[in-house]
């Protein structure tokens, strides 16, 4: 009877560390909507500090971050970061976008890519969206507020 439960506790044991495991090997996501009442889509983020840390703070506290340059590209977009907020910045030279890739750009704005783009800048990779159709088109017809005058992005914890 001893043998059989040190046995199940092992066992238990083997698959607790096992599920720990898978867990750690999970990506880790956000939920962004490209305006107020916009569909979630799936930000999976890479593994640095600087995704870490907005992951941090954007799944402690909602973000609503206004487009300042909607008309300005149409490739990219930027979202600026309140400077209350410290950011790690571990920025690389950037010479190639693909659609759907999210960027960091040191001080506090977030760079979107829903286009490809040859570019020539110094920035963090944070993330990367599925660039399907409806993505690109969530971004492209992101409506301007009305109240405010900008469009709004929306960024939280993984829904």
């Amino acid at each position: 009877m001893k043998t059989k439960i040190l046995a199940l506790l092992a066992l238990a044991a083997m698959l607790m560390t096992a599920a720990f495991a898978l867990a750690e090997e999970q990506p880790l996501t956000m939920s962004v909507r490209f305006g107020e009442d916009g569909e979630p889509f799936v930000l999976t983020l890479e593994d640095n500090d600087t995704a870490k840390a907005i992951a941090h703070y954007a799944g402690t506290q909602r973000w609503q971050l206004p487009i300042y340059n909607f008309d300005e590209s149409d490739v990219m977009q930027y979202y600026d970061i309140p400077s209350r907020y410290d950011i790690p910045d571990g920025s690389e030279q950037v010479t190639q976008a693909r659609a759907g890739e999210v960027y960091y750009s040191d001080p506090n704005r977030i760079v979107l890519y829903y286009h490809d783009a040859e570019i020539d800048e110094l920035l963090t990779k944070v993330g990367t969206f599925e660039a399907t159709e409806e993505f690109i088109a969530a971004v492209e017809n992101n409506p301007v507020l009305e109240y405010w005058g900008n469009k709004l992005i929306i960024i939280d914890a993984a829904q």
